[in-house]
């Protein structure tokens, strides 16, 4: 009868570990799941600046260089101030490297998570299955 009950005691704590790694497991699987979306968030707002500054570079290479009544402005604040034109393109350039810079770091992190976050479902069925088998030898010993 002694034996029986610490033996009982002893699978209740492994069922406790093992749901407490579980816990453990989906809450880190949450959070990758979380930082999925924040940086899916990200990515689509740099997507949406990098095509408005491809217009814009579009728009600036419609525009003749030489031509001097055309003029390129840019505002600041409330005011708009006159750029000159080569100074546009270049700073329109500088700005779709950064962009384009952002959402490949973005990319990066996204497939960092979601391999990360694939090694945790793995984790996540081990540990569900390692549950469900004490929860087996627990019934069995019961009877």
């Amino acid at each position: 009868m002694e034996m029986q009950f610490s033996e009982k005691v002893a699978q209740s704590d492994t069922e406790r570990q093992l749901r407490e790694q579980l816990d453990h497991a989906v809450t880190d699987f949450r959070n990758l799941q979380k930082e999925v979306n924040v940086n899916s968030r990200k990515r689509l707002q740099a997507t949406q600046q990098l095509h408005e500054n491809e217009m814009v570079q579009n728009e600036l290479a419609l525009v003749d260089q030489d031509d001097d009544e055309t003029g390129v402005y840019k505002l600041v604040g409330p005011c708009l101030v006159k750029q000159d034109i080569a100074e546009a393109r270049a700073n329109v350039a500088k700005r779709l490297e950064f962009i384009q810079n952002e959402v490949s770091r973005s990319d990066a992190a996204i497939a960092s998570a979601e391999q990360k976050m694939t090694a945790a479902e793995g984790e996540i069925t081990k540990l569900q299955q390692r549950v469900a088998k004490a929860k087996q030898i627990a019934a069995a010993a019961a009877q």
